[in-house]
């Protein structure tokens, strides 16, 4: 677990963001427990810079950052029970 400078709030919250810092923005949020939404609408760019080939790229990407941290992505079950 990080540290936090503060308490995480028990509500449920997500963020969306575009551009070339959408990767970063969505994994602060996975990170303080927010939800993160990703795809081609809003970024087309992988972590090196290269254009992303297909929306699954990103996606496998951020999956692939949030096992590095730690984290999972939440299952279609998880979400629907939201």
């Amino acid at each position: 677990m990080l540290p936090f400078l503060f308490e995480p709030v028990a509500e449920t919250w997500s963020v969306c963001a575009f551009g070339p810092a959408e990767r970063d923005c969505v994994t602060l949020a996975a990170l303080l427990g927010g939800h993160a939404r990703i795809g081609f609408e809003n970024n087309l760019l992988m972590a090196d810079g290269s254009l992303a080939p297909d929306n699954a790229a990103l996606v496998r990407q951020f999956v692939e950052t949030l096992r590095v941290l730690g984290r999972r992505p939440a299952s279609a079950a998880e979400l629907r029970a939201l």
